[in-house]
């Protein structure tokens, strides 16, 4: 019985991408035979003091102050807290492998059982931010998400593109490293894509910049000038620019903005299916689960050609903006799309994220990997 502590910071209350991401995998390893699956999160609260350890049928939750340093001269506490966790976890587990899933500070922490002991593997899988963000702003977190990836025992990334950026800034090679998509539990219900109150369009994530929130209001604008039809434009999602947006629908008396907030998961594929234009606006974008799922339920998904995106678009390479953000190209190709009846590939979109096949070349990586530690001994 092959053994695993799958580590994560997902927050229980912000149900993004990334958390569904984790949530997914581990629950569908949970059903393989031959493995036995521990899932923790170990997350940064958004309360400044707050400390709580909670569980529910797939997770145990343990939740660490906001006061918490994540880098700088105090980085050290919040990483003394995180080795702490591990090391008790894997005192009581003894698994045959850790598999991290983010970078700096988790996987950076958990890399102190390499120095304990050989025959628990440790492996990093990155998820966007993780690459493209964090080691940016913070000298330090490059430094040390370069350490990491030199100690760990294999580096896998959720995107071709991102495993490109790994590998390049990271120092990782070939050898070491391989992708590992996200996998999405997808359906394949019916659509409907027809309303007596005219088009529907639709925007899901996390309302910052880094998902384009920002851009939502000169999208709207930009679809106002050039679509005569009525439509609605749901955005589902909390964040820095929810008060922005919410802001400009009051002083500009808007009714057709519907600003929805959280939404549980369920309720964001219903009106996908009926949408008939799902907008990604990213700026950077690991792999993309909103992008999965659109082309997976909705009429039309259009997105940016930046990160993993290129690779969730690969057979339908039509529905990707090419150049520097401008709102009027977005609303444009809807308007081309929608009048030549584009027929979205989803078969291509089943065949390749679906979370059963992901799920089946994830456990040959941890038996490969596993195999090749029985080599060496």
């Amino acid at each position: 019985m092959l053994k695993v502590i799958l580590l994560s910071s997902i927050n229980p209350e912000q149900k993004t991408g990334y958390y569904n991401a984790v949530n997914d995998r581990v629950k569908s390893l949970k059903k393989e035979k031959g493995i036995k699956i521990w899932s923790y999160s170990i997350y940064k609260s958004t309360s400044l003091i707050r400390f709580s350890i909670k569980k529910n049928e797939n997770h145990f939750f343990i939740e660490y102050p906001k006061a918490f340093p994540s880098h700088g001269l105090f980085s050290f506490i919040t990483l003394w807290f995180i080795r702490c966790v591990i090391l008790f976890l894997w005192v009581i587990i003894r698994p045959n492998m850790i598999h991290v899933h983010w970078g700096y500070p988790l996987a950076y922490a958990a890399v102190i059982i390499k120095r304990l002991t050989k025959k628990t593997k440790v492996i990093v899988t990155f998820h966007g931010s993780d690459v493209h963000t964090h080691p940016a702003r913070s000298k330090e977190i490059f430094v040390k998400t370069c350490n990491l990836c030199k100690r760990v025992d294999h580096v896998t990334a959720v995107s071709e593109n991102l495993l490109l950026q790994v590998r390049n800034k990271f120092s990782v090679s070939e050898s070491k490293s391989s992708i590992t998509y996200n996998g999405v539990n997808l359906d394949e219900t019916n659509c409907s894509f027809s309303s007596s109150n005219g088009l529907t369009f639709s925007f899901f994530g996390n309302l910052n910049m880094t998902k384009g929130a920002d851009r939502i209001i000169p999208l709207y604008n930009a679809l106002s000038g050039l679509i005569e039809e009525n439509f609605t434009f749901y955005v589902g999602g909390e964040g820095p620019c929810y008060k922005e947006i919410k802001q400009y629908i009051i002083v500009n008396g808007i009714s057709n903005i519907k600003l929805l907030g959280f939404m549980p998961r369920a309720d964001v594929k219903r009106i996908m299916r009926k949408s008939n234009c799902v907008f990604i606006l990213s700026r950077n974008e690991g792999l993309g689960i909103s992008a999965i799922e659109a082309l997976a339920y909705s009429q039309l998904c259009i997105a940016p050609d930046i990160g993993g995106l290129s690779e969730v678009f690969r057979e339908n390479p039509e529905l990707l903006i090419k150049n520097d953000f401008n709102p009027s190209d977005y609303a444009n190709k809807f308007i081309s799309c929608h009048k030549d009846k584009f027929r979205v590939n989803r078969t291509y979109i089943f065949k390749n994220f679906s979370m059963k096949n992901i799920i089946q070349k994830e456990i040959t990586l941890y038996n490969e990997i596993m195999k090749q530690a029985q080599n060496e001994l």
